[in-house]
């Protein structure tokens, strides 16, 4: 399962990344120096194109930086063989979608399986810790439902169940509550700060929606490749 970290903090520096299209080349991020600790939750903010999604694809991993390097925890990516960064995300890394990207034919048990059976968990132990994800975000009731019997508020639930089953160490969200409305987005977002934090996590989450600002213990913004600003919010 997760490993034992060397750090806590995820460390990005001087991280650069273009693209090239048609003699064209797009600099999607210039240079950039990022952090976050464990226990907090902080959110990229700026407009599109601004290099967020960009960032947030450098930090997991599923995207390579041209320059720079990313340290996860004491886990360098850069120069690491993709085997070995597949591996580590798959142990230490769960991701949250704005579209949920639920498999429509599986319940939501077995949606919520499939991070614990890549990681090999043992068959007898899966059912409890579905069950007991499930509860932490209030919809155990719905165990053997599938996704098109569900709310969209219900399918983020079972999103975010299925991104903290196997216990990562980082919570990945690109816009999380974008296609909810504001009230199912605000219950959305105290489960993703108040589970994930509460279990010494680190939360990035990318997002154009203003509502939801109030949960980040830290606000980044970006524009044009690079960060502008930081804010701490007081809570």
């Amino acid at each position: 399962m997760p490993d034992q970290l060397e750090s806590k903090e995820l460390k990005i520096t001087a991280v650069t990344k273009n693209f090239s299209q048609g003699g064209e080349v797009t600099h999607a991020l210039r240079s950039v120096d990022f952090q976050a600790r464990l226990g907090e939750l902080v959110m990229i903010v700026g407009p599109s194109g601004s290099g967020k999604t960009t960032l947030l694809s450098v930090i997991a991993g599923t995207l390579s930086a041209d320059m720079g390097t990313i340290d996860l925890f004491g886990f360098t990516l850069s120069g690491a063989k993709s085997s070995a960064i597949t591996s580590f995300r798959k142990r230490n890394i769960g991701f949250i979608f704005q579209q949920f990207h639920l498999i429509p034919t599986l319940t939501c048990a077995e949606n919520i399986s499939i991070p614990l059976i890549l990681n090999g968990v043992a068959p007898e132990e899966i059912k409890p810790r579905i069950k007991e994800v499930l509860s932490e975000v209030g919809i155990e009731e719905k165990y053997n439902a599938f996704p098109k019997q569900l709310s969209g508020g219900q399918q983020q639930r079972v999103a975010i169940a299925r991104a903290l089953v196997h216990h990562p160490h980082l919570i990945i969200c690109d816009e999380p509550t974008s296609a909810l409305d504001a009230e199912t987005g605000s219950n959305i977002m105290e489960i993703i700060r108040h589970l994930a934090i509460a279990k010494d996590r680190c939360v990035i989450v990318v997002t154009h929606d203003a509502r939801i600002f109030k949960y980040a213990d830290r606000t980044v913004n970006m524009d044009d490749g690079r960060i502008r600003s930081e804010e701490k919010n007081h809570r």
